[in-house]
């Protein structure tokens, strides 16, 4: 098989894997599942992926590598100016949560799957992207000459995640706005 199809056929896999994970949860969906969203046959899908959690580990992978340009993206379209970069992404999170695609962090979602298998490649990976998200945060803390940054980058943080979850439970996105002000007042606080 040539190279440029066998990633097609990859990439076709972890985009459905991506959709049905993301909408029904690890645990709901099947490798059958995957195979028809896709596409292929079960065979395919074990010639890419050996097992379900390799699939899993993959899928949060390519969330990981989307999700955290996307946010990025937000931010910097608003210019240098830290708030400007703040009100960018937490507008760009608004939006997100009144799209019908928004079903919360795909990375929290998939720790709630397999909280109970504490080993789970797919968790290192979460956690992975939960650290490149906080560093990104702290230089964001750091370019706003802020006295804490590694502090403030924690709490930007837990605001964004807490927003995005409670947002999701109660269907109200105007908490990402209480975390915008929140976020504004953080960063000017400690400088």
């Amino acid at each position: 098989m040539p190279r440029g199809t066998a990633d097609n056929t990859r990439n076709r896999i972890l985009k459905a894997a991506d959709r049905l994970f993301y909408q029904n949860g690890i645990s709901q969906v099947s490798i059958d599942q995957i195979a028809e969203q896709a596409g292929v046959t079960k065979k395919t899908i074990y010639y890419h992926f050996d097992a379900k959690d390799t699939l899993i580990a993959a899928y949060l992978q390519y969330r990981d590598d989307t999700t955290l340009h996307w946010l990025i993206a937000q931010a910097e379209a608003a210019g240098d100016n830290t708030d400007d970069q703040i009100n960018a992404l937490f507008a760009g999170l608004t939006g997100w949560a009144q799209s019908s695609a928004f079903e919360g962090c795909p990375f929290a979602r998939a720790a709630s799957d397999l909280a109970h298998r504490p080993g789970h490649p797919a968790l290192a990976v979460g956690a992975a992207h939960k650290k490149k998200h906080l560093d990104w945060l702290i230089d964001l803390a750091q370019r706003a000459e802020n006295a804490e940054p590694d502090l403030v980058g924690k709490q930007l943080l837990v605001l964004i995640d807490g927003a995005i979850a409670t947002t999701l439970v109660t269907t109200d996105p105007t908490y990402f706005d209480a975390a915008r002000r929140a976020a504004l007042l953080l960063l000017g606080a400690s400088q």
